[in-house]
This record gives C-alpha cells, sequence and structure tokens, in this order.
C-alpha cells in the first residue's frame, strides 16, 4: 500500500517485478503540480513501513528480504544510500512492531523455528538487548506496539495457555512488565508446551509443538493439526 509522509509532501510505493525477483522502492514528490520520482532497486521483495519525522531529508524504514530473510532497512533518499539494520543476535525473519525515532530505537521482534524473541535495537550505537517475555507470540506488524509517554511500551502477547492482553513493558531496561489490559477471559490452562524437530522420511528438518498436560506419563491417543504454507507458521500462541 502507499505510504504518505506525515505533512503529505511525499508518497512512498514499492513496485514488485515478479518474474525477475527485484523491487523498486519509488519515492514521489508532488510540489506546484510538478512531481519527481526517486527510487531505490533491490533485490526481492520490500514492504515500506514508516517516514521519518524529518520531512525535509526523506528517510523510509522498509521491510526488505535482499538478503533472504527478512530485515528492517532504513531507505535515505536524499543523501542515495541505504543500510539494512543485522546482527549477530537475528536469526530468522525479524519485523519492526515500533519506531522511538526520539531514542533511536527499534522495537522488532526475531521469529526464528517458530519462537518468537523481542529485541530492543539502537539505530546510533548498533546495540542489541533482548527484553519482554521469553515465550509466548506477539503481533508483527507496524504499530502493533504502542509508545507511551513515560517511555514503556504496550505489546500484545499470548501464549499456549494465557489468552491475548496486553503488556505493559517497563522502561528504562523493558526487563519487567505487568498487565495492561485483558483481551478476552481470564480462563488460562496447564499444558506442558515444548517446541521440538524431527526428520521426515525424505530427510528433511520439521519443526512441530507438543501439547501434554502437565501430570500425565501415561500413553495417550494423540491430534496432528497441520497448518498451511509455505509463509504460514503456527508459534507459542492461544487457541481455544
Amino acid at each position: 500500500e502507499p505510504l504518505m509522509a506525515s505533512d503529505g509532501s511525499y508518497t512512498c510505493i514499492a513496485i514488485s517485478e515478479h518474474k525477475k525477483n527485484w523491487s523498486k522502492l519509488a519515492l514521489i514528490k508532488n510540489k506546484n503540480g510538478r512531481e519527481k520520482r526517486f527510487s531505490f532497486r533491490i533485490k526481492g521483495l520490500c514492504i515500506p513501513l514508516a517516514f521519518s519525522k524529518d520531512n525535509q531529508s526523506p528517510v523510509v524504514l522498509a521491510l526488505s528480504n535482499a538478503s533472504g530473510k527478512y530485515r528492517p532497512a532504513l531507505y535515505d533518499f536524499k543523501n542515495r544510500c541505504a543500510s539494512e539494520i543485522t546482527s549477530v543476535h537475528f536469526r530468522g525473519d525479524v519485523f519492526v512492531l515500533a519506531w522511538n525515532e526520539e531514542r533511536s530505537d527499534l522495537l522488532v521482534c526475531d521469529m526464528h523455528k517458530c519462537n518468537h524473541r523481542l529485541f530492543l535495537y539502537n539505530l546510533q550505537t548498533k546495540k542489541v538487548v533482548r527484553v519482554g517475555p521469553t515465550e509466548g507470540s506477539f503481533d508483527l506488524f507496524f504499530g502493533s506496539a504502542v509508545l507511551r509517554a513515560d517511555q514503556s511500551f504496550l505489546v500484545k502477547w499470548h501464549n499456549f495457555n494465557t489468552p491475548p492482553r496486553l503488556l505493559q513493558l517497563q522502561a528504562p531496561k523493558y526487563k519487567s512488565w505487568k498487565n495492561a489490559f485483558i483481551l478476552s477471559t481470564r480462563v488460562q490452562t496447564k499444558h506442558r508446551f515444548k517446541n521440538v524437530r524431527f526428520r521426515s522420511s525424505d530427510g528433511a528438518w520439521i519443526q512441530m509443538w507438543v501439547a501434554r498436560p502437565q501430570k500425565t506419563r501415561i500413553r495417550l491417543p494423540f491430534i496432528i493439526d497441520i497448518h498451511g504454507g509455505p509463509h504460514g507458521a503456527r508459534c507459542d500462541e492461544y487457541s481455544p
């Protein structure tokens, strides 16, 4: 979808060339009825997320899978340069939940082997800090986390045993949190929920979640639920 700067002076769109596996990130400026265009050519897919607040020097935050996995990237149209945001801590696809431009921080989620890990990434120092819960799932779209006036973050979270809720991650370290709002019933289950991998008959590695009652050691009948794909994934999430 087209992305517009806060003052309406610029519009950014991504154009995919499916047969060639390339994308074009185009910036369009309208002034006095005259249209100017600037663009980046990017390998793979590109999804524009947000404009920087400096409308005089437009920088676009986007997601790109040029490296084979989704990574955030900043595209500076004035200086004609692009910088992919990478870290040794990132192992899977990385999605941006929020951008705190005043502190140069990105709240991102790394999804690797169906596990979600939340990080705070500083664009200036390149420092990466693990924050939030160490289990469960988050919403992976831009804007799904909200920065409050006290610099805490609100994020939606749930896991296999716990219905969805809004968590308030406490500033400044975001290592602690509290329930800000419970979106559904307070019903909770108590199952052991484990992420395992095994080899299929053709040798490929298969990821699977195994759920069992907490205190049962006897052999039990089981149900296998196979999700769709190839882009679909079932994570540690609540489902009644």
